[in-house]
């Protein structure tokens, strides 16, 4: 998910961004017509808390515009700072049960909710625990101890 910032207000009043921003969407691609100022910033602006750049694309890909590369603009706004990227991080609400001492199975479940401590977001915690990311989400949606903040 991304979220816009207070510097997408630098789209609509600097003209050298804008210029520099439709180079950039555009750029590798033959279209017949160049994409306005208006189509760019209605993307942007779509990108609200809660939305997703998948539904975002979507919505757009259905019509006639946008005439450009979404995801190049994402970059884009990315590197200026015009948009950011929320990312999740679970939190374990509870402590996670202890080892008893008379099972030597260890539930490799529990070894990844000691992560979920609000300081490592999912991708982290998918790098560290080897595990893809709709695993992740499955132990996170089955957990009700799981809770997760968006920053």
């Amino acid at each position: 998910m991304y979220r816009a910032t207070p510097n997408l207000s630098r789209l609509f009043n600097e003209p050298e961004l804008q210029k520099s921003c439709m180079t950039f969407i555009i750029k590798g691609s033959e279209l017949k017509e160049k994409p306005t100022l208006s189509d760019v910033l209605e993307i942007l602006c779509s990108l609200q808390q809660g939305t997703t750049l998948r539904t975002v694309s979507d919505r757009f890909s259905n019509s006639a515009r946008p005439n450009f590369d979404i995801r190049r603009l994402v970059v884009f706004a990315q590197i200026h700072g015009l948009i950011k990227c929320l990312k999740r991080y679970p939190v374990y609400l509870r402590n996670p049960p202890r080892h008893n001492g008379f099972n030597t199975r260890v539930d490799p479940v529990l070894g990844i909710r000691r992560l979920f401590t609000g300081k490592h977001c999912a991708d982290e915690i998918c790098c560290l625990a080897r595990i893809d990311l709709p695993t992740l989400e499955q132990i996170i949606e089955e957990d009700p101890n799981v809770a997760i903040i968006w920053r």
